[in-house]
């Protein structure tokens, strides 16, 4: 299952929180961070690894060397977490919304569930 949500992560430089989205795949063995959003949050190598990786939306795995850092995330009740991620150019292609019927709308307002 991959689950979409928002998160607050610790920009080390700055000492500041900032507001990012991310996708978490419950049974992926290692997690993933575009080095865009690495770069702006002023991450630090801490490793490297060869990997051979298969991205979403791609049929063809690459092989590179990615960089490994560590990123401070806080959850919605504002309890910590440490992970440690993979710098990747892309993680996903863009991802196309869908629009949300009114009658779908009302039974998340109706049984307090965001998305």
């Amino acid at each position: 299952m991959i689950l979409a949500r928002q998160a607050q992560v610790l920009n080390p430089e700055s000492a500041t929180l900032q507001p990012v989205y991310g996708m978490l795949d419950t049974g992926a063995d290692r997690s993933f961070i575009s080095n865009e959003l690495a770069n702006r949050l002023q991450l630090q190598d801490v490793d490297s690894k060869r990997l051979t990786i298969s991205t979403f939306g791609s049929n063809m795995p690459i092989v590179k060397t990615c960089g490994i850092t560590v990123l401070q995330m806080w959850d919605a009740n504002g309890a910590p977490h440490t992970f440690m991620v993979t710098r990747i150019d892309k993680v996903t292609k863009s991802l196309q919304r869908n629009l949300i019927c009114l009658e779908d709308k009302r039974f998340l307002c109706d049984n307090d569930l965001q998305l």
